[in-house]
């Protein structure tokens, strides 16, 4: 018994193992930068002055990544079988010529999977992030995903806290927030606006300026 018990811990682990480690990260600063594999390249983090803009100072050729006149970036490589190159909240952020700001819990890291418009989304000039959301501009036009954990209402991992500012005052719910929360459904006419009207801490949520909503927490 016990040695079919480790049979299928092994199995399990052979499951697992491969999808947490589907992904690395490959920091190219100049010249090129070899990886492993059939994948997906997307830019992760730039960490440069100037701007790495794909097909112009930052490419791929076989399996080099290739940077020049100053990009220097971190790179998310991504096996093809394994999809999208992160995983987290999928969200579409757009730019109707102006500067648009969408608000999501960004404290994880943002990552552009796939511009939709035909203005350029450069990081840094025409899309970039804070700690209210997701900014776009220039008529950039893009999809997202907020990495970290996600949660869903319906998901056997997570619970739904409803946490209600009084009076436009601020108000703590206490919940375990190790895992992450996500803003699942505003209840109020007042804006849910992540670091402005709503956030989280190691003690729990916390809610201001009359914003009333449910929160998906992880357990």
């Amino acid at each position: 018994m016990r040695t079919r018990l480790l049979f299928v811990s092994l199995v399990a682990l052979l499951v697992i193992v491969p999808a947490a480690f589907a992904q690395t990260i490959v920091r190219c600063e100049t010249g090129e930068c070899a990886f492993n594999g059939n994948a997906v390249v997307s830019l992760s983090h730039q960490l440069s002055d100037a701007n790495c803009i794909e097909g112009r100072t930052w490419g791929v050729r076989g399996n080099q990544i290739w940077v020049r006149n100053g990009c220097r970036a971190d790179f998310v490589i991504t096996p093809r079988d394994y999809g999208t190159p992160m995983s987290g909240t999928m969200l579409r952020c757009e730019s109707g010529g102006g500067r648009n700001l969408c608000a999501a819990d960004t404290h994880y890291g943002v990552q552009l999977v796939h511009q939709l418009s035909k203005s350029g989304c450069i990081e840094g000039k025409s899309w970039g992030y804070n700690n209210k959301g997701i900014w776009v501009n220039h008529g950039c036009r893009a999809d997202f995903v907020l990495s970290g954990p996600a949660y869903s209402a319906s998901s056997v991992n997570s619970d739904v806290i409803t946490c209600e500012s009084v009076n436009n005052t601020r108000h703590r719910c206490s919940t375990d927030t190790h895992l992450g929360v996500q803003l699942f459904r505003t209840l109020s006419s007042n804006a849910c606006e992540f670091g402005r009207s709503w956030g989280y801490d190691n003690k729990g949520i916390w809610v201001d300026r009359g914003c009333r909503a449910e929160f998906s927490v992880g357990r």
